[in-house]
């Protein structure tokens, strides 16, 4: 799997699950990896994204291994998703929010459970001279990264998701 920087937040967002978690929302969830996660915490979760390739390569993938939570993946635009009252313990919106109007993002909130969590990765917009020069710094750091990850990846197995189940 490609190195995605969003991976890098997951064990911060996963720090935000409320006690108890039995369902959540993956909103864009692209190759599926946070699903997997919450998923091996036996988390059922709804994985949607609007694109029908990345949503059949998820499944593929997550096919492939035994979660104690469900994954219920989907091909579907969030911002015309029906979504029900209090349903979900848990949203993630990992770099996606921006992409919706703020009438979907007050959806997500009714769609909580009344002690449930919505956690949002928000992606940066630049707007100074400074804002620009970091950006530019950040790509050859990030292209270097993505390189130090795929060699560091490549002779392990494409499954190294570990997967506990309970005696």
């Amino acid at each position: 799997m490609p190195f995605n920087h969003n991976d890098h937040y997951h064990d911060l967002l996963l720090r935000e699950l409320p006690t108890p978690c039995r369902r959540a929302l993956d909103v864009r969830c692209g190759a599926g990896k946070f699903a997997q996660k919450l998923a091996l915490r036996g988390i059922a979760v709804d994985a949607v994204d609007a694109e029908r390739d990345v949503i059949a390569a998820a499944q593929k993938q997550a096919s492939a291994l035994n979660f104690p939570g469900q994954i219920n993946f989907e091909q579907a635009d969030i911002m015309h998703m029906a979504l029900s009252p209090q349903t979900y313990d848990y949203i993630s919106c990992l770099a996606s929010i921006q992409h919706v109007p703020i009438e979907t993002v007050q959806k997500l909130r009714e769609s909580l459970t009344p002690n449930g969590v919505l956690v949002v990765l928000g992606c940066y917009r630049e707007a100074t001279l400074w804002d620009h020069a970091v950006s530019v710094r950040a790509v050859p750091l990030n292209a270097l990264w993505r390189t130090v990850v795929f060699f560091r990846e490549k002779p392990r197995a494409r499954s190294s998701l570990q997967v506990f189940r309970p005696p």
